[in-house]
């Protein structure tokens, strides 16, 4: 579905930019058979960003901060790409119209997710657990994604007596003949974890315990509305 965020300018008139100020706010509403049934406003986060003189883009930071929430909040690939591609364009804009105007800009980003609630939505007890349901929680990587890590055997040359595996806390090799484990498994991004605890861990959450490299996660089909840039 064509959209974008929508953002704002809140703050008036100073001097040349200083500082860029960005808050992203994810607005949830609830529907039962298209009808607008009430919302909710979760603030996800505040960043501030120091410019540089003729400094006129969004900073990559700012980018990967929100990226990382939005994919925490179980947004697809597709949608968080188009998201922050809109927002880099957008912000730049707003940034270099202001420049040689402001000290401070104060820049409010704001994304809408629809809930259906269903035919019970009359139910308190119901609303609320729907509501509960739909609060941010850790994404899981897909069952695929997970079976198709690359597994080494202990005594690979890859793989270092001393390497600790950042899930257990434990060395590879130590905590792997504790285990009775005779693998260690590799993520895309080159980290190595015991096989089990790595599993486990994606079985929770698709993010890498060590550099958050993001991997595919079950929510390819979740059903997600952008509100139209003003």
């Amino acid at each position: 579905m064509e959209g974008g965020p929508m953002i704002w300018l809140l703050n008036g008139p100073r001097q040349r930019l200083q500082r860029i100020n960005i808050t992203l706010d994810i607005i949830r509403k609830f529907r039962v058979n298209g009808l607008d049934m009430g919302r909710e406003s979760i603030l996800l986060n505040r960043d501030e960003f120091c410019t540089t003189p003729h400094d006129f883009f969004l900073p990559d930071s700012a980018l990967d901060s929100m990226g990382h929430l939005l994919y925490e909040f179980g947004f697809t690939d597709i949608y968080v790409e188009n998201f922050l591609n809109v927002c880099s364009m957008k912000v730049s804009d707003i940034v270099m119209r202001n420049y040689y105007k402001e000290e401070v800009v104060d820049i409010y980003i704001e994304a809408e997710e629809w809930v259906d609630l269903g035919e019970n939505y009359y139910d308190e007890e119901y609303l609320e657990a729907a509501m509960e349901e739909s609060a941010p929680k850790p994404v899981p990587a897909t069952t695929e994604s997970i079976q198709a890590l690359e597994r080494l055997e202990l005594g690979d040359n890859n793989i270092d007596d001393y390497d600790q595996c950042m899930v257990c806390l434990e060395e590879l090799s130590k905590s792997s003949q504790m285990k009775k484990l005779s693998t260690v498994a590799r993520m895309p991004c080159s980290h190595l974890f015991h096989e089990d605890c790595i599993v486990q861990w994606l079985n929770t959450s698709h993010f890498c315990p060590l550099c958050r490299f993001a991997m595919p996660t079950a929510y390819s089909n979740c059903s997600v509305m952008m509100s139209p840039i003003s």
